[in-house]
């Protein structure tokens, strides 16, 4: 490439990046903006900085700008080709072009720019040797391939900031529906009721869409394939919607564009395809960036809209992280072919250099977010994942600073900076470091007791951080006692891997096992299931699963005293008696609450002769529990929390029984999954 055509690329190059605002809307009219006349603009402005004027030795955009010579060479170009009122708009791309990279403005009389140029004009074949100290007529030859090859490059730049701007809207037109649905629901629930042909239609489409997962028993519960591999599987709904963002992602990086022969910007037809595919992988990585940074948020406003779960917020933001990296993926490897000669030289560039730091942490990021290394050390996973995550938005930004995308990136960082000063006003507005009380209730089972300035509710869950001990970390807890109305907070404690485990043993090492422990309290997260509108409800719990169940009981035995014509059932799955302790349900018994307990191991022994009939030592089937229990009702809510095996059961159950009953069957499961 000779030193002209260098210029000439320097100039387009320029302009591709040309900044526009952060909304996706004024970016696609911005580049909309970009017609046959913008084209015109810029092509007589990369063909005039071809030639050398006497700049005393500016760069190029400052000679285009100031010398008067270049731009009467732009000038007349334009004159000289369109008629006045849309040469007015190709004069306007020169201006925007000067104001944003030599910091020049120039004045807007081009008409009287062009006429003085007009009879000065010299023939570049004709020119005198040396610098040029007047304009320069561009001849057709020259010109015509440099527009057709600009117009066809706008063309295909407009249609991707289209598509960007309905990726980027996607995941959030999909949460402003749940949204719509989750406010009509009470609507929803009184047809219900009151139509059995309305609840039909509910009942097939619950049964198709809404409960089954993805997979046939594997949601909660992982899918193997293969030794080393596992992936948690979406229910179907959710299958559905990502299958309409992967193919819509699909169609967006195969179709449409435009190509032009002989294309002097890119000689070569392959290079044309692959950078055409290239800028557009590259648009659609970043319009991902900001939905993944949402969905990964404690403090996320689209959770509020749409009621959704941390796990189910978890799952698109997993499948928007991993077709962000296959884009960038893509956009890298074009690039890596089509800019193979600048990358050697400029690799050490903010725009090579942060592109480069920024694949890398994608690929971080994507093996170590795998199941099994991920469940393997939790701790060691949240670390990792969040210093690579910052590692990779700075190297974004670095790449993308002279590009529209950078805004993209900086929303990013905004959001991800603002969940967290919000975790910090949670923990301030909870009252600060608390002294929680804990004490061993049974072999690896702690309660913990702590005042705060919450009231909660059932569904509410917090993070709580060991001071004293890797204070650092924050772990997800249930509150045991929410809707008791009391400005105090319970939690049991199960010992699993890291600082649960050192929880749970340092108190059964205390005197009469129990101690003081300094916390945090972060919270309170989660969604209020309202079960109110069903006529029965059924409570299911596994161990420690009865964390989220008692709160729920609570409020629904308030509902029962005031003769609001529910019922509800709970049954409690244990390993043994010795769970028993951890909390009373004799309330419930005595609330017209049927009450089931169900141990799978050890015999009732000296259990409470109270509970002996609702105490049966088996384990038990939970499809004929649950048919045995929804017969002769129209509407029935089922809650569920418990290992992963429990929810995944009853989940089946429910479909299949779904499917033969027109008793509408409203399932809801209470687990954290990450």
């Amino acid at each position: 490439m000779t030193k002209d055509d260098m210029s000439m690329h320097l100039i387009i190059l320029k302009q591709i990046g040309y900044p526009t605002g952060f909304s996706a809307k004024v970016l696609a009219e911005e580049d909309a903006s970009f017609s046959n006349m913008q084209a015109l603009g810029l092509s007589c402005m990369s063909l005039a900085a071809k030639y050398p004027y006497e700049c005393n030795g500016a760069d190029i955009f400052t000679c285009l700008c100031n010398a008067a010579p270049a731009l009467g060479t732009i000038a007349y170009c334009i004159y000289d080709r369109q008629k006045a009122p849309i040469a007015a708009d190709a004069w306007a791309q020169v201006q925007n072009t000067c104001t944003a990279f030599a910091k020049f403005h120039v004045t807007d009389n081009w008409r009287d720019i062009a006429k003085n140029a007009s009879k000065m004009l010299i023939d570049p074949q004709h020119a005198p040797a040396g610098r040029f100290t007047q304009p320069v007529r561009i001849p057709d030859s020259v010109f015509v391939p440099t527009y057709y090859a600009l117009s066809v490059f706008y063309y295909n730049k407009r249609i991707t900031a289209i598509y960007t701007f309905i990726t980027i809207s996607f995941f959030f037109i999909v949460c402003g529906f749940a949204g719509i649905l989750r406010l009509l629901n009470p609507v929803f629930c009184f047809y219900r009721r009151k139509s059995r042909k309305f609840r039909h239609y509910f009942a097939r489409i619950n049964a198709a869409l809404i409960l089954p997962a993805g997979l046939k028993g594997y949601h909660s519960r992982p899918f193997l394939i293969g030794k080393f591999l596992a992936m948690s599987t979406p229910l179907r709904y959710q299958v559905c919607i990502l299958g309409v963002y992967c193919l819509l992602t699909a169609a967006f990086v195969a179709y449409p564009y435009k190509f032009y022969q002989n294309n002097p910007l890119f000689p070569r037809p392959q290079d044309q395809v692959i950078r055409y595919l290239g800028d557009r992988t590259g648009s659609l990585a970043f319009a991902n960036i900001p939905p993944l940074i949402m969905f990964a948020s404690r403090n996320n406003i689209l959770s509020s809209v749409t009621g959704w779960t941390f796990e189910t917020m978890n799952v698109y933001h997993r499948w928007a992280s991993r077709m962000m990296i296959l884009l960038a993926t893509l956009h890298m490897l074009c690039f890596s072919y089509t800019e193979r000669q600048k990358i050697r030289d400029q690799w050490k560039t903010p725009l090579y250099f942060g592109g480069i730091i920024a694949i890398h942490m994608c690929f971080v990021l994507l093996i170590h977010s795998l199941y099994k290394l991920r469940h393997r050390n939790y701790e060691l996973f949240l670390g990792i994942h969040i210093a690579a995550a910052l590692v990779f938005l700075v190297g974004c930004m670095y790449h993308s600073k002279d590009f529209p995308w950078i805004k993209f990136v900086y929303g990013s960082m905004a959001l991800w900076a603002l969940d967290r000063v919000l975790r910090v006003l949670h923990i301030v507005t909870a009252g600060g470091p608390k002294l929680a009380n804990c004490v061993l209730v049974t072999p690896g089972i702690v309660k913990l007791t702590a005042k705060t300035n919450t009231k909660y509710q059932a569904g509410d869950y917090v993070y709580l951080y060991f001071l004293g001990r890797k204070f650092w970390q924050s772990h997800p807890f249930t509150v045991l006692n929410a809707s008791s109305g009391r400005k105090e907070m319970e939690i049991l404690i199960k010992a699993e891997k890291g600082m649960t485990s050192e929880v749970v043993e340092y108190t059964s090492e205390r005197l009469m096992q129990r101690c003081d422990w300094p916390v945090w309290i972060e919270g309170p997260y989660g969604h209020h299931v309202d079960l109110k509108y069903h006529e029965k409800v059924l409570l299911i719990a596994g161990g420690v699963g009865i964390s989220s169940i008692v709160p729920y009981a609570l409020e629904l035995k308030d509902l029962i005293k005031k003769n609001i014509g529910i019922s509800v059932c709970i049954m409690w799955i244990v390993k043994d008696t010795s769970c028993l302790s951890w909390v009373s349900l004799c309330e419930f018994s005595e609330s017209d609450i049927e009450t089931h307990i169900r141990v799978t191991r050890k015999s009732v022994g000296d259990a409470d002769m109270m509970w002996n009939e609702s105490i049966v030592n088996e384990k038990p089937d939970i499809e004929t529990f649950i048919e045995k229990e929804i017969e002769g009702y129209n509407d029935v809510g089922i809650l569920v929390c418990g290992p992963a095996s429990l929810n995944d059961a009853a989940r089946s159950a429910v479909t299949y029984l779904q499917g033969k009953t027109d008793c509408f069957i409203g399932f809801h499961e209470e687990s954290f999954s990450w």
